[in-house]
């Protein structure tokens, strides 16, 4: 019984949360036109700028890379938080903003030598400085 019961619960709490976000969808929707027609150019401002995220996203991961090395080059050292943070942000150019893996590779690695001593970068690709005038095809990712 108890378990009938828990199955209906969910059931009917899906059901309700899907309404809800359609409902939601439907005054999104509703105010988006009442704004074009209120405020055209207004609207218009705002849904470029609403059309450029990703392009403002991919700008603030690269801010956040030379914000990172400015930090070690005060702080005189690269610490454990920065390998994260570069690998974090290595897989954010790769995987959200389609960077071919050598060239975020490529950029990670003048990153680094343009900072403090100490901190070899680490190629996920088997990047060296060697291999600049090598032509690289997109089909040898391995994802």
């Amino acid at each position: 019984m108890k378990a009938v019961l828990y199955h209906i619960i969910i059931i009917v709490g899906s059901s309700l949360l899907r309404g809800i976000g359609q409902i939601q969808y439907l005054i999104g929707r509703i105010a988006q036109q009442m704004s074009r027609w209120v405020a055209p150019d207004r609207a218009k401002y705002y849904e470029a700028l609403a059309s450029q995220d990703h392009s403002l996203d991919e700008l603030t991961a690269l801010k956040e890379t030379i914000s990172m090395r400015d930090e070690a080059i005060r702080e005189n050292d690269w610490t454990d938080e920065s390998y994260q943070r570069l690998n974090y942000l290595f897989n954010i150019l790769v995987q959200r903003h389609n960077w071919r893996k050598i060239d975020v590779d490529r950029y990670m690695s003048n990153l680094v030598e343009s900072g403090p001593e100490g901190y070899a970068y680490q190629s996920s690709t088997g990047y060296s400085e060697d291999m600049d005038d090598m032509d690289y095809d997109d089909d040898d990712d391995d994802d």
